[in-house]
């Protein structure tokens, strides 16, 4: 998945996740928000050419960690 879309795509559920009850509204809203930042990185990143790397990616390197 490319980040942009992993971005985007995380942000819009967190936004869901804020509206649900029970749920901490300002934590999920403040995570949101820092996710529309990366999605707003990601997308310059692409119009400049430069490659961010994939999530896919960044994952599974993490998970091989543990």
């Amino acid at each position: 998945m490319e980040p942009l879309q992993h971005y985007r795509t995380m942000e819009a559920f967190c936004r869901q996740r804020a509206k649900m009850e029970g749920e901490d509204e300002s934590s999920w809203l403040t995570e949101a928000e820092l996710l529309a930042k990366l999605a707003t990185n990601a997308h310059r990143m692409r119009v400049l050419g430069i490659t961010p790397p994939d999530i896919a990616k960044i994952t599974e390197s993490q998970n091989s960690k543990r």
